[in-house]
């Protein structure tokens, strides 16, 4: 692992999603990234700690119990760039409604 941090992607309709980027080197020396979030009926995060607060609380004050599912890819070209963001984005325009089924038409 050479490092992390957190971005944001944009989709269609304005919708952003919130990432985590771990940028690492397979054991042959080529650089790949796995980007990876969280997502329930609700809410979506890209992290444990914050997607484990989100359930304590809808637990606790709410009485209701999510069912998340993790998304994760792994990306060989970097996401250094503006370019490469956008089409990471372009991409995950493509494949994101095809993942996320929305009940009764909403999210």
């Amino acid at each position: 692992m050479q490092d992390a941090d957190n971005l944001r992607f944009r989709l269609p309709g304005g919708r952003v999603i919130r990432a985590r980027r771990i940028s690492a080197l397979r054991s042959g020396g080529s650089p790949f990234n796995l980007v990876y979030w969280f997502e329930s009926r609700n809410r979506s995060c890209c992290s444990h700690t914050e997607r484990i607060l989100f359930d304590v609380w809808d637990r606790s004050i709410h009485n209701r119990v999510n069912r998340w599912i993790m998304l994760a890819m792994t990306v060989s070209s970097p996401l250094n760039s503006t370019a490469a963001v956008d089409r990471f984005e372009d991409f995950l325009a493509e494949l994101y409604p095809q993942l996320i089924q929305k009940e009764g038409g909403r999210r």
